[in-house]
Parts: structure tokens; sequence; C-alpha cells
């Protein structure tokens, strides 16, 4: 049995899907919304986007995009990871147009190194990630909303998101 914790997550949000894929892939706005990253550089766009991340829980991996289809859905698995906890991992994020909206949904997985951990720790650790994963998409919810709500009222001083 594998020692894989993994939640997944929904959001619905008042904005056009590009405008929500446009937000969340980018990784310059990620840290203003995912608590979890505390660094975060895009080293390789093609043939696969590559970005090393630094996160909480002194855990150290690069995101190795393994599929990446604008704006409707990115898959990655988690590489070179320096953690004395973590494995690997990775999940899946999906876009759909839905009431006016976006429905975003994440998929995301954690492999745990020890077994004896895992079997002890699941149920606080499947906890964890998902507050940890609900509380980054409300967040970037109020954050994409707001500022297109910004960029509705002032038309002249429009930015993109």
């Amino acid at each position: 049995m594998s020692a894989n914790v993994t939640v997944k997550e929904s959001i619905w949000i008042a904005a056009p899907i590009e405008a929500v894929w446009d937000f969340t892939q980018n990784y310059a706005h990620r840290r203003e919304w995912d608590d979890s990253i505390l660094e975060a550089e895009v080293v390789q766009e093609e043939p696969a986007r590559l970005v090393r991340i630094r996160a909480k829980g002194s855990v150290r991996f690069t995101a190795k995009y393994t599929l990446f289809r604008r704006p409707h859905k990115t898959g990655l698995a988690m590489v070179d990871v320096r953690s004395s906890w973590v494995s690997g991992g990775g999940g899946s994020w999906l876009y759909e147009e839905k009431d006016g909206g976006t429905l975003w949904t994440q998929t995301n997985t954690l492999s745990i190194k020890n077994p004896i951990v895992y079997w002890l720790l699941w149920p606080v650790l499947t906890w964890q990630l998902r507050k940890s994963t609900r509380r980054s998409m409300q967040k970037a919810k109020a954050l994409l909303e707001r500022r297109l709500d910004r960029n509705l009222a002032n038309p002249k001083g429009r930015s993109r998101v």
C-alpha cells in the first residue's frame, strides 16, 4: 500500500476561465495566495515547464509539468525532492467554464517517506493538506475577484490580472 495523502477541492470563481488560469498559473502571484509556497522560480518553459519550489515544512522540489493545456488543465510531478518527510507527489488542476464563471478543481498528492509516520499521522496530514488547499483557493478567489471588480470599475486604468 502506498503512503500517499491525496485531497481534491473545488471552488467557483466569478471570473472568466482565462483570467483564473493566468492568475493561478503565474508564479509571480503564487506567494500572494498560497501560504505553503515560500519561493518559486520558473527555470524552464519548453519543452516541459519546470518550477523550482521551496515550501513550508522544509520541503524543496522541482515541479515538472506533465500536462499544460491552457486554459483547461495542468498536471505535474514533484521531482528532485529534498525533504526529511516527503518523497514526492504531484497533482492536477482542472478549470471548467460554469455558470458565467470558472470552476477550479485541485487534486494534490504528497508521498510520505516513512510508512510508520504515514499510518500514525495520515488523518492529520490529510486534514492539513485539505485545509491548506482550501485556504489557498479561497484566497486566490478573493484576490482575483477583487482585482476584476477594480478593473471593471476603472476600465481606463485596467491592468492585466
